[in-house]
This record gives structure tokens, sequence and C-alpha cells, in this order.
């Protein structure tokens, strides 16, 4: 969608395993360098640990991809739930070789002996198992049946067990305290630092085929990386909002401002405007002021004291009635108050209009499309809202009034998202 637009071959931060992409860290380049070695040694058992979206079944498929398939055999376990009489039957069936009818001893004592062909053959057999942390601790103990496998000289099996942090946990159980032991080597993939997370997303772009000098602003940089914690799939979800934001914005390079935007929709809560709250307010005031003020004439008396004619605004009337004050569409609140409409000088509403109806906004019992309105067109500007366009059109921006716009400009989806050089049209009586 926006690769042309930025200059892309392709999109930079899709959150794939693609090892067109694969960024080698340091941390990563020692992990990697843990397994070849490990593999290649034939040492038995590695772990490679490290945080969700640290890169770590990318780094799987970097060591399959460098694996020789002349010298290696690569059994891949991805879904690890699972017994650990299933697992060696897995095994056995990735080995071309159909399981026999039996106990789990017997299933061993079968791939013991089909590694031992394998060997004699110089092929190294290889067990991968990513998100090792869900593997049950059964099975995860039963490994070391496997790591029992040897010749006088070598491992007959290699495993490597690549899973989160808490995987490590796992060990610290009684029962697997054996398996531990036989660890002979480890590697944890730690999150990448800021020069790191600075180099990653240049080595991205680049792989994307960027010429652009500066695809983000030194400050957009600066705030992906804090938000990103060094995760490199956070990096990459930030980033590519980023540019479908700024691509939409048509900002190139794509400013702080809109990776801040981008950061409050991805992780923080929503806010509501302050126009959501105008009716739940405007009810407990009037609730108050009926209870405070019960005499007719001293009412009055306030009501021109706080609402002068003259600021602009007119009580275009007044009775007491049940009222039930509607919030999205819900009625939330049923009380007896003195019901008092409020108008801006150039608001649309006359003293006949009905207000917000359950589903459309009426004016004097019309729909809005039913009426002989005139409008203003509004361009819209940086740092433009909509609450702030009606604010300036009619000098008075409640529910009401932004309702009556948004209806009028059915190509806006919500008060909160306009944008530059958008048209918003104004009506007026």
């Amino acid at each position: 969608m926006y690769c042309k637009f930025y200059g892309f071959q392709q999109k930079p931060f899709h959150v794939t395993p693609d090892l067109d992409f694969f960024y080698l860290s340091q941390g990563h380049k020692q992990a990697l360098g843990t397994v070849l070695y490990g593999v290649k040694e034939k040492k038995g058992l590695m772990t490679v640990t490290g945080e969700m979206g640290m890169g770590k079944t990318t780094l799987v498929r970097a060591f399959l991809d460098r694996s020789d398939p002349e010298k290696n055999r690569i059994i891949c376990i991805f879904n690890p739930n699972l017994s650990f009489r299933d697992l060696l039957k897995t095994i056995l069936r990735e080995l071309g070789h159909c399981p026999l009818e039996g106990e789990e001893i017997e299933l061993v004592s079968q791939l013991h002996a089909i590694l031992i062909e394998e060997s004699k053959k110089e092929k190294t057999v290889v067990l991968l198992i990513d998100e090792a942390q869900a593997m049950p601790l059964a099975t995860l103990g039963s490994l070391r049946l496997l790591t029992n496998l040897e010749t006088s000289k070598d491992k007959l099996i290699q495993i490597v067990l690549v899973g989160q942090p808490e995987f490590q946990l796992a060990f610290s159980k009684r029962g697997l305290l054996p398996l531990q032991q036989r660890i002979a080597g480890r590697a944890r993939i730690f999150p990448l630092s800021t020069k790191e997370s600075m180099a990653y997303i240049q080595y991205r772009l680049s792989r994307a085929g960027c010429q652009r000098n500066a695809i983000f602003t030194s400050g957009a940089l600066s705030l992906i990386i804090r938000k990103a914690q060094g995760i490199p799939r956070k990096i990459n979800v930030i980033c590519d909002n980023s540019l479908v934001a700024g691509f939409g914005y048509k900002k190139i390079p794509v400013p702080r401002s809109i990776v801040k935007e981008v950061v409050a929709d991805l992780y923080d809560a929503p806010s509501r405007p302050f126009w959501w709250w105008a009716p739940v307010m405007t009810g407990l005031f009037l609730v108050l002021l009926s209870l405070l003020l019960p005499l007719h004439g001293i009412k009055d008396e306030w009501m021109n004291h706080f609402f002068p004619s003259k600021s602009g605004f007119t009580v275009l009337t007044t009775q007491t009635e049940q009222v039930e004050v509607e919030i999205d569409g819900e009625q939330t609140l049923s009380h007896q108050k003195e019901a008092v409409l409020l108008s801006a000088a150039k608001s649309p509403f006359s003293e006949s209009s009905s207000g917000i109806s359950d589903n459309t906004l009426e004016v004097e019992g019309k729909r809005i499309s039913d009426l002989n309105l005139n409008f203003e067109t509004k361009v819209v500007r940086e740092g433009d809202t909509l609450v702030k366009l009606v604010r300036e059109a009619y000098g008075i921006a409640g529910p009401m009034e932004v309702k009556f716009v948004l209806e009028a400009n059915p190509h806006l989806i919500s008060a909160n998202k306009i944008y530059p050089d958008q048209e918003v049209m104004i009506p007026f009586r």
C-alpha cells in the first residue's frame, strides 16, 4: 500500500520470520554460533532462550538455512505439547521409520538402532524443539533418555531447545536437575540496545530497497526505540503502523507526532474526548441545581447569572419533565429536572428543535437531509480537531453540535479521526 510512496521494493517491517530481513545482533550471533558449534561438535544438548518477539523462530530458520543437508538430518518440532511417547513416534516417522507398538523403552531402543545406522553413514541427527516452554514437564524430563544415546565418542542425537526465559525455571524442578546437568551449551538473546535498535531499523529499510536518507525523523526514531524496548517484533509493529499513518498524512519523513499517535492506539488505554462527558456533567449539574434551588424565582436568577444572553448563549426553553440522559445510545439516567436547552448564537438549532433522537439528529422534527441548509466548507489544518472546527463555527461544541456536523459529513468515521487537507462541511440555517 505504501511501498511506492516511500520508494520501497517490499515492506520492510513485516513480522513473519523472513531470513532476508534477519538482523544478526550480538546476541543473535552468539546464539546461532552456540547452536552451530554444538551440533558440529556433537555436544548433545543446547538451549536458547529469549523474550517473546526477540526473533527466536527466525534464528531457528537461520540455523536450518545454514545447515548442510548432506551431513545433518534435522527434525523440527514447532508444537512441543506432546507426551514422550508421541515425541518418539514423531522422531521415528521423520526419520522414515514406522514406530513399533510397545512401551516407551522399546521405542527408545528402536530409535537407538536407527541413530547408530545414521552415525555409520556420517549423518548427524538434530532434534530442534521451538517454544520449548510449552513442553510438558514429564516429556521434558524424559529427554534425558535421549541424551544417553551415545557412542564412546559422540552423542548420537543433538537436541536444541528454544524457548522463553521461564523455560529455564523448569530446570529448577527436582526431577529435571539430571537433564540440566547435561546442557552443554546455553545462549540467551537479550533485548537490543539503543544502538542496535537503530541499526536494526536502518538494516530493514535498506533491505527493502529504501533510497531515501530519512524515512523517520530523529524524534520519531527515538520514540520508536524507547517504546519498543529493544524487542524486534515491537519495532516492526510500531514502524509498520507509523508508515501506514504517514502515508495517510502524506508525510515524508514520518514525524514524531504520527509515531506518538500510533503508539497511543497500539499500547495506551483509549482516552475519551472531553465532549463525551458533556451529557453526564450536564445532567449532574441540573440535578444539583434542582436540589439546591427549589424556588423557581431563585432558579431563574441563577440561570441568568450563569448563562446571560449577552454571552452568546440563549435559554431556548425551560420545563419540568422526566428526562433520560443518553450516552452512546444507552439510556443511563432518569430523574425529574429543569430541562434547559442552550444554543450558541450561530447554532443551527431553534426553539422548536427536537434535539438528539435515538438514531438521527432532528431539527424542528425533520431529518437533517430534509432541511434546506447552507454549508460552509472548512479545510482541516495540522492540529485541527472536529470539536475545534465546530466551536469556531458555532461558538459552542457540545455533543448535539458535533453530532449535527458528523451527520452532515458521512465521510467522517469519527470525531476523533480527521486528517489534514480533508474537507468538512459546516451546516447553517
